[in-house]
């Protein structure tokens, strides 16, 4: 019986101490360095549709219900590429969220990045929400992008309607003032 017990203590202590190996990257709830890594993937695609001038390549980075939710996607996208008409986009990466679970058997998780871009001695803040784990495939990708002027420090020098649209964005509700698609400024 003692065997048994130490047995069943030391499959205890091992499945613990490697659960969370077990979780897959970017699992619901769980914040990994691969965030990072998933962001900065992500970031470079938008560079790449903004230096190359591709509306359609910028359009196609959002989750198709985000382009179905989204007030005027053609809108936000010409918005986004006005900023930068001759393209030399450079970026780094400012910070990295996340947020994710489980509602009603139904999985999510949301990268929240912020990024600062540089074009022709201007700099802007770029915030998108991308979700990488969704139970409706059309929910997986860019949910959300908006950019602003940068202000050092934190959001508080941003214009709060932007700031006001950023917190509204969560990975299980919807919420008016946090719509779909590409922020633009009223």
């Amino acid at each position: 019986m003692r065997k048994l017990l130490l047995v069943v203590a030391s499959l205890v202590t091992v499945a613990v101490l490697s659960s969370c190996s077990l979780l897959p990257l970017g699992a619901p709830g769980q914040i990994f360095d691969g965030d990072s890594q998933v962001a900065d993937a992500e970031m470079e695609k938008i560079a790449d549709a903004v230096n190359s001038r591709d509306a359609a390549a910028l359009k196609a980075l959002f989750t198709p219900s985000s382009l179905e939710q989204a007030p005027d996607i053609d809108q936000g996208v010409d918005y986004f590429l006005s900023l930068f008409p001759n393209g030399g986009l450079s970026w780094e990466r400012d910070a990295i969220g996340a947020e994710g679970g489980t509602t009603a058997g139904k999985q999510a998780y949301m990268i929240r990045a912020n990024y600062k871009l540089s074009v022709d001695g201007k700099d802007y803040w770029l915030f998108f929400a991308d979700f990488t784990v969704n139970h409706d495939p059309e929910n997986i990708g860019l949910y959300a992008a908006g950019i602003t002027p940068w202000t050092e420090g934190d959001y508080s020098g941003a214009a709060e309607p932007f700031v006001a649209w950023i917190s509204a964005i969560h990975y299980g509700e919807t919420n008016a003032p946090g719509y779909a698609g590409i922020y633009v400024p009223e």
